[in-house]
């Protein structure tokens, strides 16, 4: 029920119930950016001219956002262009008749008033919303989603003396977020904003410490939490970042990863219960914040003196403790199907403990890391067929496939043969291109033979130890390991 003048696009009198359902956003159907099932206003006195925004409820159910990442750009720079040029060229031509601009012009009116208005909302509540982040940009893909997403507020009232927000999620494939924002209806300058974010493992950001330090981490966890209470816009806060017992693995070599001493680094930066534990103290205006990391650079140096008296101890410390009897863990580096020394030490290691345990059986179970492994081979096999085609011999040396694994992405000669044998420019990432050069048959045909091989060397290699016959083979899973890593399990019962 609404009544107004459209010569004065605030002169506007509403009340009543307005439902948007089925909201789909997107570059084509089926692939969606943004979407909601349901968004609800229930409207009790809705008045621009006289600055008067009064709700009863105002829902927003099944929300779902996506940003991908691609080599170039991102999902929404390719429908919008570079800073919105498509947009503004869209607008300047069709701003009079086109609905969505007239909205947009709208609610931008009325947003530049609504905080310096009068305002009330009963009920504001967002629930089973849903964010996903790609990055394809890296050397190994990058995927985070923080699902179910519930937002509850209240005192949204410019009569209250506080409006109090609170947001939960969970973190896939690990983790938890929560955030409680405090804050002056009357003046959004002032507040008090907590955060904590909990159990992400380290390993889980690994596309990214391989693409810029060369290294992926298979240990730790990480944890952050902060305050920050801001008056007049001026902030002061506390920031807590704790990753607990980070572990580097193997260094990956590859042309697009670049090259850190990670070693040294996390020498410098652990303390000697191998944790990294820093404040980052934020303050100063909130258009212009300012960082101090003093005292971390002092943890540092304190690092450097302390360490290399205590090393000797810790390193004693380490070796009397007594192997875990539960299970132990082989665990498998990308693609890698052939034992390594470390791996067969650790297989003789489990023989010598059922030699003095009679009446121990071990199962065996895998836990596969199937979308990366997928990845990995889908790459290599592209960039194996380019190095092919490029007049090399069918048959391939450990030295092709090193170098095979190690070809950058981005090297022009490839990404040209690539354009080329898949006449896709709606494909904006190296990986979809490999995907859709390799197909799906020959992807499952990769992936099936590396885990039987897999298998194969470790039965083999098993045979050849004492109680073999003491081993039994469980069944295997697909899921994103907290190592980063495919693994096999040994359990001893």
């Amino acid at each position: 029920n609404a009544r107004g003048n459209f010569k004065d696009a605030k002169n506007l009198l509403a009340q009543g119930k307005l439902d948007l359902r089925n909201f789909h956003f997107g570059k084509s159907k089926g692939d969606d950016y943004l979407r909601f099932s349901k968004l609800t206003f229930d409207i009790d006195s809705l008045s621009p001219l006289n600055k008067k925004y009064f709700f009863k409820t105002v829902l927003l159910d099944s929300m779902y956002v996506k940003y991908v990442r691609y080599d170039s750009l991102d999902n929404f720079t390719h429908m919008f262009g570079q800073k919105g040029k498509r947009i503004s060229r869209a607008q300047s031509v069709h701003s009079t008749e086109n609905i969505i601009f007239q909205l947009a012009h709208y609610i931008s009116l009325v947003a530049e008033d609504i905080i310096n208005s009068e305002y009330r909302v009963n009920e504001l509540q967002l629930s089973n919303a849903q964010a996903l982040y790609n990055d394809f940009a890296l050397q190994e893909s990058f995927t985070l989603s923080a699902s179910p997403i519930l937002i509850k507020a209240k005192n949204i009232d410019t009569r209250a003396k506080s409006l109090d927000i609170s947001l939960q999620s969970k973190i896939n494939p690990f983790g938890n977020l929560n955030i409680h924002f405090i804050a002056d209806p009357s003046n959004l300058g002032n507040f008090n904003l907590t955060y904590n974010i909990s159990a992400v493992p380290v390993p889980m950001f690994n596309p990214y410490t391989v693409t810029y330090t060369s290294y992926p981490f298979d240990k730790g966890t990480i944890s952050l939490s902060g305050n920050w209470i801001v008056l007049n816009k001026q902030i002061t806060s506390t920031n807590h970042v704790l990753v607990k017992n980070p572990t580097l693995a193997s260094r990956v070599k590859s042309e697009d990863a670049k090259k850190r001493p990670m070693r040294i680094i996390m020498f410098l930066v652990r303390e000697l219960n191998r944790n990294i534990d820093v404040e980052v103290p934020i303050h100063g205006d909130l258009n212009n914040p300012k960082f101090n990391l003093r005292s971390e650079i002092i943890q540092v140096l304190e690092n450097i003196v302390e360490k290399p008296t205590a090393y000797p101890f810790v390193t004693i410390s380490s070796q009397v403790q007594e192997k875990p009897v539960d299970y132990d863990v082989l665990e498998w580096p990308l693609m890698q199907s052939e034992l390594k020394s470390e791996q067969k030490q650790l297989l003789r290691g489990i023989s010598r403990y059922l030699l003095f345990h009679s009446s121990v059986e071990v199962t065996i179970q895998s836990v596969h890391y199937e979308s990366k492994e997928r990845e990995m081979l889908v790459l290599f096999e592209a960039k194996k067929r380019f190095y092919l085609a490029s007049g090399k011999s069918a048959s391939l040396s450990s030295e092709d496939s090193s170098y095979i694994n190690r070809l950058s992405l981005r090297d022009p000669a490839f990404c040209k043969w690539l354009n080329e044998q898949t006449n896709a420019p709606m494909i904006f990432y190296t990986l979809g291109k490999c995907n859709q050069l390799i197909g799906p048959l020959k992807a499952d045909q990769l992936y099936s033979n590396l885990i039987s091989t897999r298998r194969k060397h470790v039965l083999e290699f098993l045979g050849g130890l004492r109680g073999r016959e003491r081993f039994v083979s469980g069944p295997g899973r697909s899921e994103v390991p907290v190592s980063g890593f495919s693994h096999d399990l040994f359990y001893y019962h």
